[in-house]
């Protein structure tokens, strides 16, 4: 019994609820700052141009500087950046930087 109450003492209880928000609250603020107007500009001109991931990472690092090579090479594999429709192609790439991939 005291080997259960102690693995017990370790285990971190989280609100389901407070997560959840606190996840949507943050990809709210990271879709804000994508869809700041010299960001978004950027993003727009890339979006109609490139074909790469390389062409989006000086982007990527200016919102996310933390987002290395490697992990965004991950995420522009399972994000389509750049869907036909612009806005989906905006979420597609904010669901990237906050890594959801």
């Amino acid at each position: 019994m005291k080997k259960i109450a102690e693995e017990n003492e370790k285990i971190e209880v989280y609100n389901l609820g407070s997560f959840v928000e606190g996840m949507a609250e943050t990809l709210a603020e990271l879709e804000a700052l994508v869809r700041e107007p010299d960001n978004l500009q950027w993003f727009t001109n890339l979006w109609e141009n490139a074909r790469e991931a390389a062409d989006f990472y000086e982007l990527v690092q200016h919102l996310c500087p933390e987002i290395d090579h490697e992990q965004w090479d991950k995420a522009w594999q399972w994000r389509t950046i750049l869907h036909e429709d612009f806005d989906q192609a905006v979420i597609e790439f904010t669901n990237a930087l906050y890594g959801w991939y």
